[in-house]
């Protein structure tokens, strides 16, 4: 700092603590109004906390159940005779909003090694690193060999309680070892009771009857519908369905933006009416106190001086109201067992009602301050 600088700043800080201080002493010396003050913003806070803040977080828990559903995923179903094969793989995993990609091989049916005739279930190759985040394991190491793991659905229907034995290929006799089971996301739920054998990356392709892509999030996912698509290269292009979950994204959307416009225009409508409660007490507070000001002025206080000791005073009176209503509504939601907003919307609402309580004492403030000293002094 330079030392024509110091000068300046050490009075405009001298200035600001006499400000506070003052308004503090103004603030105890006023009890009532000072107490009327913080209990209609506190008033203001906890209502709105209590409607659009729970309102808010009972949306944002339904918009990540829409979420949980499939918004984000697109899949691909192809018959045999389309050529689809693996190589899609490589397409597709470099693209921009791509957050997981997999595919499966034709399906076959295996049943419980152990147990003769019994229930069948399809067998699939897996194909794509993305399988290992899911725990279905790598291949095995062995030549010739093969492990295969189930999700829970296949587990009780092949009678592999522990999720470890073998299966056999009903057509090939084929057997092939269960290493573990595991519990696949919500959204696989469309690949139904099945037994994935995770294949390693082979440079000759292989067939895909089903492929999943997951979009990172659902407004990418209308654009990625149509990149995949040109990008599968198949021999005969009716031969392959895409699906996504474009529509419950479009939902999602619409669902937000229907919530977030009530929600602002409660929220607008609620620190409005706080705004002209505010403003009233403090012109209240202003007639009350015209022959303090009076003798202010007379004693040389500025008008910037009456200004910011207003204005700081209802400062003060919003922090505390905000800051007491909030954590009362927060605390009662708890209790209640309801959902609680997050904690930047609980600090939105109090720098809210800090900055609409200020500008509602603005009007007042100045009103305090153009009074001519000696005319207050006179009136008895």
């Amino acid at each position: 700092m330079t030392p024509a600088v110091k000068p300046a700043v050490k009075p405009a800080v001298k200035f600001v603590g006499a400000v506070v201080l003052e308004a503090i002493a103004s603030l105890l010396g006023m009890r009532v109004v000072s107490m009327t003050t913080v209990g209609v913003v506190a008033a203001l806070c906890f209502t709105v906390m209590l409607t659009t803040g729970r309102n808010i977080a009972e949306s944002d828990a339904v918009l990540a159940n829409i979420d949980s559903v499939g918004t984000r995923i697109l899949v691909v179903r192809a018959e045999a005779a389309s050529g689809l094969d693996t190589r899609v793989l490589d397409r597709l995993a470099p693209l921009h909003g791509v957050e997981w990609v997999g595919a499966l091989g034709p399906a076959s049916d295996v049943t419980n090694a152990a147990i003769e005739g019994g229930t069948r279930v399809a067998l699939r190759p897996a194909y794509g690193a993305g399988w290992r985040i899911m725990g279905v394991g790598r291949p095995a190491d062995t030549p010739g060999s093969s492990r295969a793991f189930t999700n829970l659905r296949a587990k009780w229907l092949l009678g592999l309680s522990d999720g470890v034995g073998a299966v056999k290929d009903v057509q090939s006799q084929e057997i092939v070892d269960v290493v573990g089971s595991v519990m696949l996301p919500e959204y696989l739920d469309l690949i139904g009771p099945a037994v994935l054998v995770p294949e390693r990356s082979r440079v000759d392709p292989r067939p895909v009857s089903v492929l999943i892509v997951v979009a990172s999030t659902a407004s990418q996912v209308e654009a990625l519908t149509s990149t995949v698509s040109s990008l599968l290269a198949v021999d005969d292009s009716t031969k392959v369905t895409v699906t996504s979950g474009e529509q419950l994204a479009q939902l999602r959307e619409r669902v937000g933006a229907q919530l977030g416009v009530f929600g602002q225009s409660f929220v607008l409508m609620v620190f409005v009416a706080g705004a002209v409660l505010v403003a009233m007490i403090l012109s209240c507070l202003v007639m009350i106190r015209r022959k303090d000001f009076g003798r202010r002025r007379v004693l040389g206080a500025s008008r910037r001086l009456v200004i910011g000791l207003l204005l700081v005073t209802v400062g003060l009176q919003a922090v505390a109201g905000s800051i007491v209503g909030s954590v009362v509504a927060v605390a009662l939601l708890l209790i209640q067992g309801s959902p609680v907003p997050a904690p930047a919307f609980c600090v939105a609402v109090v720098v809210l009602a800090l900055v609409t309580s200020i500008s509602a004492g603005v009007i007042p403030a100045l009103i305090a301050s153009t009074r001519e000293p000696l005319r207050e002094l006179r009136v008895p």
